[in-house]
């Protein structure tokens, strides 16, 4: 588990492991795992960022790639539920953490962007350049992903988690003062947006049982193959949490043992604690963002007389209008 303060970066509480004096093995910034559904958010602020909106419609669909050097002959992504949803909103779509709609945006973005944004958000480890990390294929730090997480959840501001402010000696005499380390990877419009979708996680998708927390929260749930991983990192406006649950042996963790299943619970009982007393606020506006009705099936403006009509989180100065597809696909061979 680690936590921090978006604001200020302070590391509020860091758990490696059951027993330090068994194993000095700090999980929580040492551990290298594959992220699973947890990285999805790094896609989307990259897609965001550079043109789409929460009503991009994107086709759920099968799709098959091949290696270009044909080492590899096929790779099928699949969706949780073995099932494709056909044309779906990337609001739908992260919600609900369908692989095939993630696999098929970062093909359009490109996985140039992508690293780069991940590395633009605090991400150092080493990430592999072909489509398989748009579903946590490649191994990352819960440190690691806290720290980019804290950029959606402080308006786009990036600050180095510090685990130690000052060391003052016996005489009060300050001995060492931490830098602050600020970086802004993300405007302001696009941290709100980002927030929204995973907004909608815990309303409507994967994260659910966080609405019991009885405050506005975003996060995302991760789990990865035969269930070795299970992550959760979510966000009120003032705390940001990241809980991963798992084994040294990389072994399965049981059947259905899900990030809903095996590290929400953790989660929660540890921010209902941290939060207790608090004041409930809600997330900040950006002035760089605007509601509009969009029809869900078009992802374009629409009238206030149809019946299909929701709003949606739009950047203002990217607003479709009702002759604007979604961005231009742009098609990588590789994965």
């Amino acid at each position: 588990l680690v936590s921090i303060e978006p604001a200020t970066g302070h590391v509020k509480a860091m758990i490696g492991g059951y027993d330090f004096s068994k194993s000095q093995f700090n999980r929580a910034v040492q551990a290298h795992r594959q992220p699973g559904s947890v990285f999805k958010p790094i896609i989307y602020a990259a897609a965001i960022s550079e043109g789409y909106s929460p009503a991009s419609i994107i086709i759920d669909s099968p799709i098959i790639f091949k290696e270009k050097d044909h080492s590899f002959e096929k790779w099928k992504p699949v969706n949780f539920e073995e099932k494709f949803y056909g044309p779906t909103p990337l609001r739908t779509a992260l919600a609900h953490s369908r692989n095939i709609v993630t696999v098929k945006l970062l093909q359009q973005v490109g996985t140039h962007s992508a690293i780069q944004m991940a590395r633009n958000l605090g991400i150092n480890s080493r990430l592999e350049s072909n489509l398989s990390i748009a579903l946590g294929s490649s191994g990352v730090t819960l440190y690691e992903l806290v720290s980019a997480y804290s950029s959606f959840a402080n308006q786009g501001t990036r600050i180095e988690p510090q685990g130690i402010r000052y060391i003052m000696n016996r005489k009060g005499e300050t001995l060492f003062t931490a830098n602050r380390k600020e970086t802004q990877p993300i405007s302001s419009g696009v941290a709100q947006i980002i927030t929204s979708l995973l907004q909608s996680v815990v309303q409507e998708g994967t994260a659910k049982k966080v609405r019991s927390l009885g405050r506005p929260t975003a996060g995302k749930t991760g789990t990865t193959n035969n269930y070795v991983d299970a992550w959760f990192l979510g966000y009120t406006p003032k705390l940001l949490t990241g809980v991963w649950v798992g084994n040294d042996k990389s072994e399965p963790l049981g059947r259905n043992e899900t990030g809903s299943r095996a590290a929400i619970p953790i989660w929660l009982e540890y921010m209902k604690g941290a939060l207790a007393n608090t004041p409930v606020v809600n997330f900040p506006v950006s002035d760089e963002t605007v509601f509009t009705k969009v029809n869900p099936k078009s992802g374009k403006l629409t009238s206030s007389e149809d019946p299909e009509g929701h709003f949606e989180l739009f950047m203002k100065d990217r607003l479709p209008d009702k002759h604007t597809e979604s961005p231009e696909i742009r098609t990588e061979n590789t994965f």
